[in-house]
């Protein structure tokens, strides 16, 4: 009927599929759990967003209008808000490698002694 050494090459070959298989189980259960954990992010992403939505819908038209209206001295102090702020984003890199360079020419302190 069957030959036994065509038996064992299946008995093997089973084996070798079942262990495959778990293999594959284990690499889908780490990617699921991968998955979850960056839908996670996803999901608080959008759930600050939607409840930052009604500020953004309540402050949109005031910034509109403060910012297309010509006249008006909020327009100018938003402006140079706005402005002041640029400069100052650009600016902040240098500032803090200067910080940095006079804190490393800087003498250590001298230690006190206490009696």
């Amino acid at each position: 009927m069957f030959n036994p050494a065509e038996v064992e090459e299946l008995a093997a070959r089973k084996r070798l599929l079942a262990a495959e298989s778990d293999l594959n189980r284990q690499a889908l259960m780490s990617e699921l759990s991968r998955l979850r954990a960056s839908a996670e992010k996803v999901e608080r992403v959008f759930r600050f967003g939607r409840s930052a939505y009604p500020v953004v819908l309540a402050t949109a038209p005031l910034a509109g209008y403060f910012l297309a209206s010509k006249t008006g001295p909020a327009t100018k102090i938003l402006k140079s808000a706005l402005w002041g702020w640029q400069v100052l984003r650009r600016l902040k890199p240098f500032w803090d490698k200067w910080r940095r360079s006079t804190a490393t020419h800087q003498e250590p302190p001298e230690p006190e002694i206490l009696d």
